[in-house]
């Protein structure tokens, strides 16, 4: 999950948790038909989507219906008279029409979102990698007192380690010479 975001055969769906019930529930999003999931483990509620899929998949195939999924590539967006004028402007400048700049403008933020998305990924998996001794939230004292001043600080199960960071303090916190498997910063 990037950004709580789970993917799967092209669809997608974001679960939340509600805590009256305690249960993390979910629906297929991008889709004109309501296909929830719901799961009383949060470990389990990937497993609960990709089956909704599949049986979303199915249900559709044994009713003689093609599953949603793809948008036909229209539509229409209401903006400000300004923006507009700007966006034609900056368009015609680029020599391209008005249809390709703010399609590379709409890529542009899809791909950043993305980014985003497997960045958090990236980071989660990685977090789950983090030694012994930090992970369980061990309290260690440091020879140097880079975690007094502010470049090292500690939260939950993950390290955060500033810009200010340097090489010797870092390795220090992690009690090694070899560089951690992440770093958040």
């Amino acid at each position: 999950m990037g950004n709580g975001v789970l993917r799967y055969k092209g669809y997608c769906a974001k679960p939340e948790y509600d805590p009256e019930d305690g249960i993390v529930y979910g629906k297929i999003l991008g889709i004109d038909d309501l296909v929830d999931f719901y799961s009383d483990s949060a470990k389990k509620v990937e497993e609960e989507f990709h089956k909704a899929v599949d049986d979303y998949i199915a249900f559709c195939e044994e009713i003689g219906k093609e599953p949603q999924k793809s948008y036909s590539g229209t539509f229409n967006i209401r903006i400000s008279a300004e923006l507009h004028r700007e966006a034609a402007l900056c368009a015609q400048i680029e020599g391209k029409t008005l249809n390709s700049f703010v399609e590379r403008a709409i890529r542009a933020a899809v791909d950043q979102r993305n980014a985003m998305d497997r960045m958090s990924k990236t980071a989660t998996m990685a977090i789950k990698t983090i030694p012994q001794p930090i992970a369980t939230n061990q309290k260690r004292q440091f020879e140097n007192e880079s975690d007094n001043n502010g470049r090292i600080q500690k939260t939950g199960s993950a390290i955060i380690l500033n810009d200010a960071m340097n090489q010797d303090a870092m390795n220090q916190a992690w009690g090694k010479t070899e560089k951690p498997s992440v770093i958040v910063s």
